[in-house]
């Protein structure tokens, strides 16, 4: 069973990929869960659908490796699960149109007012999905709570896009750890089925890749980063954290541990200033095979211009 998902990149932009066999290795119709919680639901119904090519998103590390564990356990061929942003996944990793089935199983209902702009199913990210479903695809819904539930439904039907049609849940949905939950409190669980009638027009742009070998040349004595704090930095469609700084094992440079956050993908990556013929040269560290985007290079201008405020000089930059 393999556990990733391949995800096909140009010099230039992240190609889609143009079937659901460029992910699975087999020509299949495409069934994903947003929110995979311990693998129960992904599990099921990949029993139940054997021939579906059927993948799980979620951006919680341990829910990928619990799920990742149980696909493997059962010897599923053709079930993957993809720790990132269910948004990033949409719109690109999967292919237009290249969508049989979405289900949304007792997503966070966010309660509270201020937080209502984190729910799921928002009418962008409807609008998104409405592109990335097959003709008459739909989206299962389910969720204990009334008013997300409402809100879901409406939003749907105020794109123009969805038929909602409440129902039953499918028994895979009441068979989570989730639906055992509320059924024990004797709580109220509300199904809907959200069909595809229309498409939006394509306008979100998706991640652009750039050129790699983003780096810069720095002068002086490196600055002393004992006690360090993490310096978070902004740009128009994201942002750089640098989480930690490391002295380099023979202590001649720093490694600095850096998040980058941009359109939906998280990417965690390593900085380095270690010495060079001509300073110290700043530099993204070749581990774990980041995507080179815009937001890579953001993160070695962004932490090269930190460097400078902290009394080095800056010689050489190409970023």
């Amino acid at each position: 069973m393999n556990g990733r998902v391949s995800i096909v990149v140009t010099r230039s932009s992240l190609e889609l990929p143009s079937s659901s066999e460029m992910l699975f290795g087999r020509d299949a119709p495409l069934a994903a869960e947003i929110g995979v919680g311990s693998g129960q639901f992904i599990e099921a119904i990949s029993r139940r659908h054997p021939e579906w090519n059927v993948l799980g998103v979620d951006r919680a590390p341990d829910s990928v490796v619990r799920t990742f564990r149980r696909l493997r356990r059962a010897g599923t061929e053709h079930a993957r699960v993809m720790r990132a942003d269910a948004t990033f996944v949409l719109r690109d990793v999967i292919p237009r149109r290249g969508l049989h089935a979405l289900y949304i199983n007792f997503p966070d209902p966010w309660p509270r007012r201020k937080h209502q702009g984190r729910r799921l199913l928002q009418p962008a990210l409807l609008r998104l999905i409405s592109t990335r479903l097959e003709k008459n695809g739909s989206i299962y819904l389910t969720s204990d709570h009334s008013d997300f539930f409402t809100f879901a439904c409406t939003n749907a039907l105020e794109t123009g896009l969805f038929r909602v049609e409440e129902g039953v849940a499918p028994p895979e949905s009441l068979e989570t750890k989730y639906a055992h939950k509320w059924k024990d409190r004797d709580l109220d669980i509300f199904h809907a089925t959200l069909i595809k009638t229309g498409e939006a027009e394509e306008s979100e742009p998706g991640i652009e890749l750039v050129d790699g070998m983003h780096h810069a040349v720095l002068q002086g004595e490196l600055p002393d980063l004992t006690g360090f704090q993490k310096v978070i930095f902004s740009f128009r469609t994201g942002t750089v954290v640098v989480l930690d700084a490391y002295r380099t094992l023979d202590g001649s440079g720093y490694a600095f541990l850096v998040h980058v956050e941009e359109m939906g993908l998280n990417q965690e990556i390593i900085i380095e200033a270690r010495e060079g013929k001509n300073g110290y040269v700043i530099g993204i560290k070749r581990f774990g095979e980041p995507l080179q985007t815009r937001g890579l290079r953001h993160a070695v201008r962004c932490l090269t211009e930190w460097m400078e405020g902290q009394g080095m000089t800056i010689v050489h930059r190409k970023y």
